[in-house]
């Protein structure tokens, strides 16, 4: 079943107490609801529980000699007006008879700070990332020696997902993970509840255990992220040989 951000509103203000059932939310309280779920879905990005499993491929051209570029909405030059939240994987394109994927290895920005001739261009085998706002600074090395595509697989945040952004437009479908809608309305009616001394440790436990739901969802995402051999390369049979049952 789907739901929309405005219905998730009305449901946790029925569950925190402040809305009787079948009652319509009134415009001050529809707006506390909608503000308040702006600040939770931020503090959970912060908290990675958040993140939905939606990788968003952030894609652009380097410019022969630039070091520096930026990803996100600013005043800056940017490469890409999506700021992500953490890069999971990079990849830059050399041109050749068949073009070649090659893996970029992400670099401490203090270690990229400290290279001796950072100018040295080439093809960008590395980047590092100062995590600035509202842009993100990403630094190539080396300096990219002429033109080439670069694809980032990166986490961004709830707004930018499928997921929308319910300040935007609260009665459009709220695209998230399964356990994630009853999360939301878990968690807002306790923290619209808190609000009001009206918090019971009915609305705590189911707050605390969505949350658990949501943990164990990145946590196992981030495992599945750690694999190390290339997938596509080796069946599954050849993999599992000579485990131990």
């Amino acid at each position: 079943m789907t739901w929309t951000w405005a219905e998730l509103f009305s449901r946790a203000l029925v569950r925190s107490g402040l809305l009787g059932r079948g009652q319509i939310a009134g415009a001050d309280l529809y707006t506390e609801a909608r503000d308040e779920t702006d600040l939770m879905l931020d503090e959970w990005d912060g908290q990675g529980v958040a993140l939905p499993a939606v990788e968003t491929t952030i894609q652009f051209n380097t410019v022969s000699n630039q070091a520096l570029y930026y990803l996100g909405e600013g005043s800056q030059t940017e490469a890409f007006g999506v700021r992500p939240e953490s890069i999971i994987t990079a990849t830059c394109t050399i041109t050749t008879n068949p073009d070649v994927n090659a893996q970029m290895v992400e670099m401490d920005f203090r270690e990229y700070t400290i290279i001796p001739v950072p100018s040295t261009s080439g093809v960008p085998w590395n980047y590092a990332v100062n995590p600035t706002w509202p842009q993100m600074q990403l630094y190539l090395y080396p300096t990219p020696a002429q033109v080439y595509p670069v694809t980032f697989n990166c986490k961004v945040k709830w707004r930018d997902t499928l997921g929308g952004d319910p300040t935007l437009n609260p009665f459009q479908v709220a695209e998230v993970n399964s356990g994630y809608a009853s999360a939301i309305v878990d968690n807002l009616a306790l923290r619209l509840a808190q609000k009001y001394r009206l918090e019971t440790s009915t609305l705590e436990n189911r707050a605390y255990a969505s949350r658990y739901t949501m943990a164990m969802q990145v946590a196992q995402q981030q495992r599945d992220m750690t694999q190390k051999i290339p997938r596509g390369i080796f069946s599954n049979n050849i993999l599992v040989s000579g485990v131990n049952p």
